[in-house]
């Protein structure tokens, strides 16, 4: 399949696991150069290797979305190791916030605010490129009963 993206620079923030995985060996496949993310450096580093089979440039890096200085610099450092970016994935969630307030507030960090900052930084890369988009990927898992822990009325 021929999507148009050869060359294209893109960043998917959780690209090491699961549909952010899927996603980066599509577009690896169609020959774009990829960033990829996770918390564990030891997934970033069996991801990047696998996908550099499809012979393209591959980079990757631990980092925790829910630290914001240290999400920032690596966003920064993607960009600049990939000179550009025109797609960004922002696709890691914190999974349900039922519970008690802390789910919801790292729901929130990680489901909210984790592509706010990746949107914030990247998208004046795109505009001085003049290509860029975006691709929001959401869970509704934090609003419903996913099999979790849940709250129980008398």
């Amino acid at each position: 399949m021929d999507l148009g993206l050869a060359g294209k620079k893109a960043i998917i923030v959780g690209g090491a696991r699961g549909i952010g995985y899927a996603i980066a060996e599509v577009l690896a496949r169609e020959g774009c150069e990829l960033a990829i993310s996770a918390r564990s450096s030891d997934a970033v580093k069996d991801s990047v290797a696998n996908l550099k089979r499809y012979d393209t440039r591959v980079v990757g890096g631990a980092v925790d979305v829910k630290k914001p200085d240290a999400y920032r610099k690596w966003l920064e450092k993607a960009v600049e190791q990939l000179e550009g970016c025109d797609i960004l994935i922002p696709i890691t969630s914190a999974g349900g916030g039922l519970g008690s307030e802390k789910y919801w507030e790292k729901a929130f960090e990680v489901d909210v605010l984790g592509p706010v900052r990746a949107v914030d930084l990247v998208l004046p890369h795109m505009v001085k490129r003049q290509s860029g988009s975006i691709v929001l990927i959401a869970t509704t898992s934090a609003g419903e009963a996913m099999g979790g822990h849940s709250l129980t009325m008398p």
